[in-house]
């Protein structure tokens, strides 16, 4: 594990040295096996490990340390709220209540408040812990770059270029079941070989798109974003509060905050804004790309297909010429 003692806690999180770390280490391993692990790749997780291990005083190992500590601390004491808040014994589950010269259990919102905050705190991190790798992949060189870019989109961040999600990287994971469909639909137009042939180029760290390539890809991109987004709006559900896109989960309502999920009619508008925004975006796509075909020669050679010449008739013992 990458988070040992209450000492290195408290460097994430604000408990008290009487803080019991036995009740987040149930959940640290399944924090990096579920999270971490699946962003560093094997062999970079391996040596992280291994550097902490030994007590690694190295800039590199430290930089990223804390770069994975974080989430690790925050995500892990989110799961633990639950379990921290109650007493579980022969005589069933139990609230803590405290005498009156003594602590009480904090109030519902506020146990809930902390938990959003841990778990917003944690995936502003995850998101985070990509990007500090993105921008420092010859520092560390053996990071599974190919698996952390097998999307046309591969970040909140990137994401939120296309379609407004506030960069974050709850929403961006909750979607990925259906940016992988937008994918499909995107590679039916395009055809698979041109489709394999972009994909390589992002999943490839030393190669980056011609310039006569950038345009058709940017159109791409926004076109699995917005589409991505419009299936995604009923599955999640989310609302737009201003300036925030907000997840809400209609099973629990907490007496302190009343929002619900926006009403199907607000939804299913939002969702055809969005499908439009995609086929709009997807036609552009094409119309650059067979306006410059050698540009794209997988597309060229297996998928393009000439439009029908026109036959020109010759009528003019009648008086007009038409096609």
């Amino acid at each position: 594990m990458l988070l040992r003692n209450t000492q290195e806690l408290q460097q994430y999180i604000s408990v008290n040295n009487s803080f019991d770390y036995s009740n987040v280490a149930m959940f640290i391993q399944e924090v990096e096996r579920k999270f971490i692990r699946p962003i560093l790749g094997k062999a970079l997780y391996g040596r992280l490990q291994a550097d902490y291990n030994a007590q690694s005083a190295e800039p590199e190992h430290t930089a990223l340390l804390q770069m994975c500590q974080f989430p690790i601390a925050h995500l892990s004491f989110h799961k633990s709220i639950a379990m921290n808040t109650v007493q579980i014994s022969d005589a069933g589950i139990r609230v803590l209540n405290g005498a009156d010269n003594e602590y009480r259990s904090a109030s519902r919102w506020q146990v809930e408040e902390l938990k959003k905050q841990t778990i917003n705190s944690a995936y502003e991190h995850l998101e985070a812990l990509v990007v500090f790798l993105t921008e420092t992949q010859e520092v560390y060189s053996d990071w599974a770059f190919a698996d952390s870019h097998q999307y046309f989109i591969n970040s909140a961040e990137e994401f939120n270029q296309y379609c407004f999600i506030n960069d974050s990287r709850l929403i961006y994971l909750k979607m990925i079941p259906e940016m992988k469909r937008a994918e499909k639909i995107a590679m039916g137009k395009l055809g698979k070989e041109q489709f394999d042939a972009f994909k390589a180029i992002i999943a490839n760290p030393n190669a980056s798109f011609p310039e006569e390539q950038e345009g058709a890809v940017d159109f791409i991109k926004t076109a699995i974003a917005q589409l991505t987004f419009a299936n995604s709006i009923k599955a999640m559900p989310i609302a737009i509060e201003g300036g925030r896109l907000s997840i809400f989960n209609n099973q629990f309502m907490s007496d302190f905050d009343p929002a619900t999920a926006p009403d199907s009619e607000a939804l299913g508008w939002l969702k055809r804004q969005h499908k439009e925004n995609a086929q709009e975006a997807l036609t552009e796509a094409i119309s650059l790309i067979e306006a410059d075909l050698d540009s794209f020669p997988e597309y060229r050679d297996n998928t393009y297909i000439l439009p029908e010449e026109q036959v020109l008739v010759d009528n003019t013992d009648k008086g007009f010429f038409m096609p």
